[in-house]
């Protein structure tokens, strides 16, 4: 099944488009599958930004900007509220679950 995803409901999402910012707004789409969260509100900013923090610390940075890491920060999220995606959801234990095998 192909990755589906929609930042229009973000308030700057014309914004999020650009080179910089692109390459950020596409890595948290594709995290959307790492982490099972498929859409960032509000409510759930400080979760998102949790979970791809433990998968960003447990198996390397989603960026790289020339030779440094560029990790996820929490204001990357908090500009991406509205977005959401396709991808599946898992609950914390089945989020979890995943790294301890």
């Amino acid at each position: 099944m192909a990755l589906r995803w929609n930042i229009e409901n973000c308030k700057d999402f014309e914004g999020l488009t650009t080179d910089e910012e692109w390459a950020i707004t596409d890595a948290l789409i594709w995290a959307t599958m790492s982490i099972g969260i498929n859409e960032i509100t509000k409510k759930n900013l400080k979760k998102v930004f949790t979970r791809i923090r433990i998968d960003e610390n447990l198996s390397g940075s989603y960026l790289t900007r020339g030779k440094k890491r560029y990790f996820i920060k929490i204001e990357d999220v908090e500009k991406r509220v509205g977005m959401h995606t396709n991808a599946t959801r898992y609950t914390d234990t089945q989020f979890l679950k995943r790294y301890y095998k």
